[in-house]
């Protein structure tokens, strides 16, 4: 099964669509599976697998590591309850749906018009989620480094824009 999909990805054209959003995410996909599960919602597919739960658990992870280096790195002399502080600050729903919505995600994902997308908590939700998803879809298709590479470009150069006081796991 894993060697049609990846048979079907190599064979099928990308969608002008598609390949719009991959210059807006300055990330061009080998295996398209992948960026197409990223942007497939749950609504869509009663099964799992056909949709970007997955991947966002595994972007969820590697956003955690790649944001706690950085912050490491940058922050020599802070504490672990500074860095904590700061990290959770970026890895929020909010600060991660308004990348999301930055990279246009609602304009690409898949979803069933069932779905109340007027909802604003929705709507965050799901910007949120498809950003991690994107970012595991990046992980699996090009590996950590270029994983790390989106992360520093999209969340990291904006972390100056994250507010510091959401640290819903410290409260």
């Amino acid at each position: 099964m894993r060697l049609f999909r990846r048979l079907k990805s190599l064979l099928s054209q990308k969608s002008p669509e598609l390949k719009r959003f991959e210059k807006c995410l300055q990330y061009t996909f080998g295996n398209t599976y992948y960026l197409e599960k990223s942007l497939t919602h749950r609504s869509i597919q009663n099964h799992h697998a056909g949709n970007y739960e997955r991947l966002e658990f595994l972007g969820d992870a590697i956003i955690d590591q790649v944001v706690s280096y950085w912050l490491f790195k940058k922050y020599p002399k802070s504490d672990e309850g500074i860095l904590t502080k700061k990290r959770s600050s970026l890895v929020n729903r909010s600060f991660l749906s308004m990348l999301g919505m930055s990279l246009k995600v609602l304009d690409v994902v898949r979803i069933e018009q069932s779905v109340n997308t007027k909802d604003q908590k929705v709507i965050t939700n799901i910007a949120a989620d498809v950003y991690e998803a994107i970012v595991g879809a990046i992980y699996l298709d090009g590996g950590f480094k270029e994983a790390s590479k989106f992360i520093t470009k999209t969340l990291c150069l904006s972390a100056h824009l994250a507010e510091e006081d959401q640290n819903y796991k410290g409260q």
